[in-house]
């Protein structure tokens, strides 16, 4: 290998290690700055972690729907759900 080639490689080591390094310090220069709950969020989310139901509605056609099932599930059961028309 001749002393051209080991140079390189070394350089390219080198950069390589310093993108990744300026790469590391930065991301935490991006990140979301986590979101306070108020109160009643709080309590909200702390019900849902009690529930492990989802449903799903499908409806074949617009006068399929039936909103209110969803409406209760959601908000009264606190369950994950979903509408696919």
């Amino acid at each position: 290998m001749s002393l051209r080639l080991v140079l390189i490689s070394i350089v390219h080591h080198r950069l390589r290690s310093i993108l990744l390094a300026a790469l590391i310090v930065s991301s935490p220069l991006h990140s979301q700055s986590p979101r306070v709950m108020e109160a009643g969020e709080l309590a909200i989310a702390l019900k849902k972690l009690n529930v492990l139901s989802s449903a799903l509605y499908i409806a074949a056609q617009q006068d399929d729907e039936n909103i209110a099932v969803l409406a209760y599930l959601a908000k009264g059961r606190s369950v994950r759900t979903a509408y696919l028309h």
